[in-house]
């Protein structure tokens, strides 16, 4: 039986790292953010945090909320009946809506990934993206963080708060990708993969 997995957490949890090791073990890695980055090309939009928010709200004010769950869902599908991939792990999804689809079409494992706030400001410092870099400062993302998190945001909004509660597992990544590895290796079981061990949080 085809196995999907679904990794989701806040900015620089390390949901991407996640992903990464899951495709060491066969998974084939389908990321939310390209499909948020297709809709944003086709509108012919810049290329930035602004219109990546601006476009995923609008596309989820016109097709619904669940949108981006379903043009993921729909990548996973045509690789499957293309014989080109079978486990699939879906990373970046931001709605409650897209969440409930990805479980009821494929009765999708979910992973929140956790990290304390110090710890995901500094890896986001470290990156090179429009929204990330050296010069991001700490006010500006608790106020992404808390956009994310859905507060005081409309229903079309991310809304990562409520996606945690539809989370199975939670895995704390506060250490090192080593650490990391050992935690998703623990995994196993839970994704019908190889291992023995399961637990709810790691």
């Amino acid at each position: 039986m085809y196995k999907t997995v679904v990794v989701i957490g806040r900015t620089g949890s390390g949901k991407g790292s996640v992903a990464s090791l899951l495709e060491e073990k066969g998974f084939r890695h389908i990321s939310a953010s390209s499909e948020v980055k297709r809709d944003v090309v086709a509108r012919r939009l810049p290329e930035s945090h602004e219109y990546y928010k601006s476009t995923c709200r609008l596309s989820r004010i016109e097709l619904g909320n669940d949108i981006f769950g379903r043009y993921c869902a729909n990548a996973a599908t045509q690789w499957r009946m293309q014989g080109t991939a079978t486990d699939v792990v879906i990373e970046g999804l931001r709605h409650p809506e897209e969440i409930q689809y990805m479980k009821d079409k494929f009765g999708a494992s979910i992973l929140w990934i956790d990290a304390d706030d110090d710890v995901r400001y500094e890896r986001v410092r470290g990156r090179k993206r429009d929204l990330d870099g050296d010069n991001i400062s700490r006010e500006f993302f608790s106020a992404i963080d808390l956009e994310d998190r859905g507060v005081d945001q409309p229903e079309y909004a991310n809304r990562l708060d409520d996606c945690k509660a539809l989370a199975d597992v939670v895995i704390k990544n506060n250490g090192t990708r080593n650490d990391l590895r050992e935690k998703v290796d623990s995994l196993s079981a839970f994704l019908g993969i190889e291992g023995v061990s399961r637990s709810k949080e790691r």
